[in-house]
């Protein structure tokens, strides 16, 4: 009876971690989803000072590798697609004091992109994003995208970051 009890308790566990694996494997691992979500909440809470006359477009968030290869390094991104009249200098200049924003003891400076000037690096999302500004490039008005992003080892393995 004693052996029945064995089996049981271990054929539970091994029942029990499988199911755990399985869960990270189809949903990834839920440290990315905590950073994403911390990166977001404190970007949003910086109270970022916009120039005047902005107008935001559209809130992006990016969870995902930084290749189509495959890559040991997730992606965490976390910005606006904002439209303004003001030149492409103005704009800069506005974003020029904007504090960093905090990942646990990390800080992550807020960037400003652009259809064209961009420096890199050329890996997702920025491409994407840039692509999608360079669309913009013939409306009277200044498309940018303001964020702030890092990048995390990846513990186990996550299909999001492991495109």
């Amino acid at each position: 009876m004693k052996i029945l009890k064995v089996i049981g308790i271990l054929l539970g566990t091994a029942v029990l971690l499988f199911g755990l694996l399985l869960l990270l494997i189809i949903y990834g691992e839920p440290i990315h989803d905590l950073n994403t979500w911390m990166l977001e909440k404190n970007f949003y809470a910086k109270d970022i000072t916009h120039p005047r006359d902005s107008v935001l477009l559209e809130k992006i968030t990016y969870l995902g590798g930084i290749s189509t290869h495959g890559d040991p390094w997730c992606v965490y991104a976390v910005g606006e697609w904002r439209s303004s009249p003001l030149s492409r200098e103005e704009v800069i200049e506005t974003y020029r004091s904007s504090e960093a924003v905090n990942l646990w003891s990390e800080k992550i400076p807020i960037k400003v992109m652009f259809a064209d000037g961009y420096e890199g690096p050329h890996t997702l999302p920025y491409v994407y994003w840039q692509d999608d500004l360079r669309d913009t490039v013939t409306d009277k008005n200044v498309h940018y995208i303001v964020y702030a992003s890092t990048k995390w080892p990846i513990i186990f393995y996550d299909g999001r970051c492991d495109d």
